[in-house]
C-alpha cells in the first residue's frame, strides 16, 4: 500500500481512538461536530478538517460491499440544507438532555434515528462516518450509555451490514414515500434507481435493530464525575459551559442518597450548584 494511502487510513482512525479516551468538549451543537471533524482529520488538510463540504449540484457515494461485491449509489442532502439541518437535528438535542433517562429500546431508537439523519445531512466532504461515530459514541457516554461501535466492524459482513442500514435510512430520507408506483412515474432517473435500492435494502436489518447489540448502560456515578471534570476543562467553550451544566443537573436530579456518598464534598459542591441554577433544587 502506498504510504499516502496507509497515513489516510490510519491517522484518521488514530485520532479517532484518541477522541474516544479524550473526548472533545462541548454541547453537541454543530460547533462541536465540526471541532470534532477538525481534530480527527486535522493532519490531513486535503479533507477540509472541520469545514462543510463545498457548495456542488449533488452528494451521491458509490457504495460497494465487501463480502457480495455489491455495488449501488446512494445521495445525500442538498449542499444548501447541510446548515439549517445541523441547527434543528442538533438544536433538538438540547445538549443531550433529551436522552437522559431513556428506557434502553427507546435510547437506541432515538440513537438511530440521531446517527441517520446526521448521515443524511453529511456535512463533510471526507470523514462523515468516523465523525459521526466518535461524536454519537461521546453523546451516548455523557449521558449514561455505551455505545461501542466496533462490535459492527469485526467481520465483513458486519461492515456491510451496517453500510446497508445507514444507506437505507438515508434513502428513506431523500426519497420519503418513495414506492412503485412513483417510481414507474418518475422522470428521475436517481429516483426510479433509488425505490429498487430501498426494495433491495429493506430486507436487511434496520439501524436500530443492529445497535441494540451495541448499546450497554454505564455507571450514571462514573457518568456524573465525567460530566464534573469535563466542566472544569479549559478549552470548553463559554457558550457551552451552561448546556453542560444543565446536563449534569438532568442527570444528579434522580441520585439516591447512597450514590450521593460515593462524591467527594468538592464534587458534591458542583452538583448541587448545577441543581440550584437548573431546577432551584438545593440536594
Amino acid at each position: 500500500m502506498p504510504a499516502e494511502s496507509l497515513d489516510e487510513g490510519l491517522t484518521p482512525s488514530g485520532r479517532s481512538a484518541q477522541r474516544l479516551l479524550r473526548p472533545v468538549a462541548g454541547n453537541f451543537d454543530a460547533a462541536h461536530l465540526q471541532e470534532i471533524h477538525r481534530r480527527i482529520f486535522q493532519d490531513l488538510p486535503h479533507h477540509g478538517p472541520g469545514e462543510y463540504r463545498p457548495p456542488a449540484p449533488f452528494h451521491i457515494k458509490a457504495r460497494a460491499l465487501e463480502e457480495s461485491g455489491a455495488r449501488y449509489y446512494v445521495g445525500y442532502a442538498n449542499r444548501e440544507d447541510v446548515e439549517p439541518g445541523l441547527r434543528k437535528i442538533l438544536g433538538d438535542l438540547k445538549g443531550g438532555r433529551v436522552l437522559i433517562g431513556l428506557p434502553q429500546p427507546d435510547f437506541t431508537d432515538k440513537m438511530s434515528r440521531l446517527y441517520s439523519d446526521l448521515d443524511y445531512i453529511h456535512p463533510f466532504r471526507e470523514g462523515n462516518s468516523r465523525t459521526l461515530r466518535c461524536f454519537t459514541a461521546q453523546l451516548a457516554r455523557s449521558v449514561g450509555y455505551q455505545l461501542d461501535w466496533t462490535v459492527l466492524a469485526e467481520s465483513p459482513k458486519g461492515r456491510d451490514r451496517l453500510y446497508m442500514a445507514r444507506d437505507q435510512a438515508v434513502l428513506e430520507r431523500r426519497y420519503p414515500g418513495l414506492n412503485e408506483f412513483r417510481a414507474m412515474q418518475t422522470q428521475d432517473r436517481a429516483e426510479y434507481e433509488a425505490y429498487f435500492i430501498k426494495e433491495r435494502l429493506g430486507k436487511e436489518p434496520n439501524l436500530a435493530a443492529l445497535l441494540e447489540g451495541c448499546i450497554q448502560p454505564r455507571s450514571l456515578v462514573l457518568t456524573i464525575r465525567e460530566t464534573i471534570s469535563e466542566l472544569a476543562l479549559a478549552d470548553v467553550p463559554a457558550a457551552a459551559k451552561r448546556d453542560i451544566e444543565k446536563r449534569l443537573a438532568t442527570l444528579a436530579k434522580p441520585l439516591s442518597k447512597a450514590e450521593r456518598d460515593q462524591f467527594a464534598p468538592s464534587e458534591l459542591k458542583q452538583i448541587k450548584r448545577a441543581l440550584g441554577r437548573t431546577f432551584g433544587v438545593d440536594r
